[in-house]
């Protein structure tokens, strides 16, 4: 009798993880196997709920980010072309189930999202009128969303791509008919934005993260603010290897920031070993970083202990 009891209740809890009780459960697991790189198990979720509710937008939309992320956290399950492709492919279904006469909020809601992600499709494509066009329908939607109830904070979320993209991104041509057609963006706006979604959101939550980490390491060069906002996620997802190394790099550079630039020179013999700096691509973006704030002499020292770096590199190969 003990040992039955011992096994039901080792058992039990493994069968509750497999085979969620509610909706709510099964989606916010697929959440968590996206963010931790577990690509069959975030699948096969999505297709049980899909399975389940054919006609439903919901879970064709959320195909968008799974497929999205897992080119940076999966990249050897599919290539390139065939993630953009599914991407478009659940976008299209999303869309086609989604857009009826009596439409819910959560159909505008992922309606919304899904023309944001073929928005994404399209630019990767070089196809910027079919972009403008989904882009218009995403905002559109969202903004509809928020109107009717101003606390679905995840709407924020594609409104706040569209923001910082058409601010910072779009250049030449394509800016200016931005501008005439009245799509050009608000880097600041865009920021907040992204914020209340990575603090309050739901659905995007992980993913506003993710993009704010990214946004303040690569365009926004604010290594300071990009490594507090991963350190969380990195804490969330120690087994996402894509995160865990964004984080050691910006940890990295925290650190320099902290200590001040004669830090790379004063324990120099350690960056390979202790901080893990084993490329010269760290160091070469750092002090690039530093070159295009003026910080020159910073940036300089930056530059030869990487090229000391490179050749003890090469050294020991």
């Amino acid at each position: 009798m003990k040992t039955a009891v011992i096994i039901s209740l080792i058992v039990f809890p493994i069968l509750c993880f497999a085979n969620p009780q509610s909706d709510k459960e099964t989606d916010e697991l697929i959440i968590f196997h996206t963010f931790s790189g577990e690509w069959e198990k975030a699948d096969s979720l999505l297709q049980l709920q899909i399975s389940k509710y054919p006609d439903n937008p919901k879970y064709y939309a959320l195909q968008g980010p799974y497929y999205f992320y897992t080119r940076y956290f999966q990249p050897r399950i599919l290539n390139n072309d065939s993630l953009t492709q599914e991407i478009a492919e659940s976008a299209y279904k999303a869309i086609e189930f989604g857009e009826k006469d009596a439409m819910s909020l959560d159909d505008k809601f992922f309606v919304g999202t899904a023309y944001g992600y073929l928005s994404r499709y399209y630019v990767s494509r070089g196809s910027f009128w079919d972009a403008y066009w989904a882009t218009r329908s995403c905002r559109a939607y969202l903004n509809e969303v928020l109107e009717e109830d101003p606390t679905y904070t995840d709407a924020k979320m594609g409104l706040a791509v569209i923001e910082y993209f058409t601010a910072t991104r779009l250049r030449g041509f394509w800016g200016f008919v931005a501008w005439v057609v009245g799509m050009s963006g608000n880097r600041d706006t865009a920021l907040m934005q992204f914020h209340d979604v990575a603090e309050h959101g739901y659905w995007f939550q992980f993913e506003a993260q993710f993009a704010l980490s990214a946004v303040y390491r690569y365009f926004e060069t604010n290594y300071v603010q990009a490594y507090a906002i991963i350190t969380p996620l990195h804490e969330r997802f120690p087994q996402n290897g894509w995160i865990s190394a964004q984080y050691r790099v910006l940890r990295f550079f925290d650190l320099v920031e902290n200590r001040g630039i004669d830090f790379l020179e004063n324990e120099f013999d350690s960056l390979q070993t202790t901080y893990q700096v084993n490329n010269a691509t760290i160091l070469n973006e750092f002090g690039y970083a530093l070159y295009f704030v003026n910080r020159l002499d910073e940036a300089l020292k930056t530059f030869k202990a990487n090229i000391k770096l490179i050749q003890r590199i090469q050294i020991l190969v």
